[in-house]
């Protein structure tokens, strides 16, 4: 547990600390130090959007305001984060784990999601498989690294002494899926 500790206070606190996406939570800090002579001002003034489309990062696609693909060295960076991270969390004894990226309404809901606005989750259009969103029977898109598929497995699963197989500190490689409303957010 100690080490545990460590780790969170270390480096999660400071991952914490990184500023939002959005045009809210932008600084609008000086720089205090420069390489070149000449600064630039408008430089610091861009946005995420702007940077990855000034340096070829992303490419926006058509389907929606919000989605897009990584590029060149963001996707690599990528990768290089999801390597580095995985690693230090196997040797602090974490287990690594595989979550789907969907869940039913029922998870939602007992996630404290309202899976009847479209804001707060995505929901996935009715098909043999599965029943629409008002038949509280519908699949939604969150992403295997968000809370939902973690809780679906414990619901689903009977844990056998439970006092000695709790707490377990495990973690998932993946993303996490929110809908955004508005096309003037930064990413």
């Amino acid at each position: 547990r100690d080490s545990m500790w460590q780790l969170e206070e270390a480096t999660v606190v400071n991952y914490l600390k990184l500023q939002n996406c959005d045009a809210k939570s932008r600084k609008n800090e000086k720089v205090q130090y420069a390489f070149s002579k000449a600064h630039n001002e408008e430089n610091t003034l861009r946005n995420h959007k702007e940077l990855c489309e000034v340096n070829n990062l992303v490419e926006f696609s058509k389907v929606s305001h919000s989605a897009f693909y990584a590029k060149n060295h963001l996707s690599l960076f990528e990768l290089k984060m999801c390597k580095y991270w995985t690693d230090k969390l196997l040797e602090n004894e974490f287990e690594l784990f595989s979550n789907p990226d969907f869940i039913k309404s029922v998870m939602a809901e007992g996630c404290g999601k309202d899976f009847m606005d479209p804001t707060e989750v995505f929901s996935l259009r009715t098909t043999q498989d599965f029943g629409d969103k008002d038949s509280c029977n519908g699949v939604h898109l969150v992403g295997g690294a968000s809370l939902a598929p973690f809780v679906a497995y414990f619901a689903r699963n009977i844990l056998t002494n439970a006092d000695t197989v709790l707490p377990v500190t495990m973690f998932c490689v993946g993303r996490q899926y929110t809908p955004v409303t508005s096309p003037d957010t930064d990413m």
